[in-house]
């Protein structure tokens, strides 16, 4: 499976290139920057009215977020967002509504355990609200 995903991820990369997708680059407080600079790089693409954007840790390639938005001036975000820490652990998984946090956020340590279990109604943390320390015991 893990093939697959980087052979697809290859794929997408290769193809915005040969179109001339502009890449953007950030340093590590997420100010843009030059290549030599960068920390992070970051590719929009535009699929229908939404724009998919994927944040990239530059070191190595790693995708440091992925998730859709529907304008990029302001940034709205809209559905699924995921989010990895640099070794490629699942960092932060949630949807969102127009920019607002919808329904449960999971958390988790770069170790892979699970960090925070959070519940949301249109932005507003509203439910199931739990912590992990990094061995997994509840907090």
């Amino acid at each position: 499976m893990k093939k697959y995903t980087l052979l697809a991820l290859f794929i997408v990369i290769s193809t915005i290139n040969l179109f001339g997708q502009d890449t953007t680059y950030f340093d590590s407080k997420w100010k843009e920057s030059n290549r030599e600079e960068s920390y992070y790089y970051r590719v929009d693409v535009k699929e229908g009215g939404l724009f998919t954007r994927t944040d990239f840790y530059i070191e190595n390639d790693q995708i440091q977020m992925q998730g859709n938005y529907e304008s990029l001036d302001p940034e709205i975000k809209t559905g699924h967002f995921v989010y990895y820490h640099s070794n490629g652990q699942l960092k932060h998984v949630g949807d969102y509504k127009n920019n607002k946090e919808i329904g449960e956020h999971l958390w988790y340590y770069d170790n892979g355990q699970t960090e925070a279990i959070e519940t949301y109604e249109y932005g507003v943390l509203n439910g199931r609200y739990l912590e992990f320390s990094r061995d997994g015991n509840t907090t």
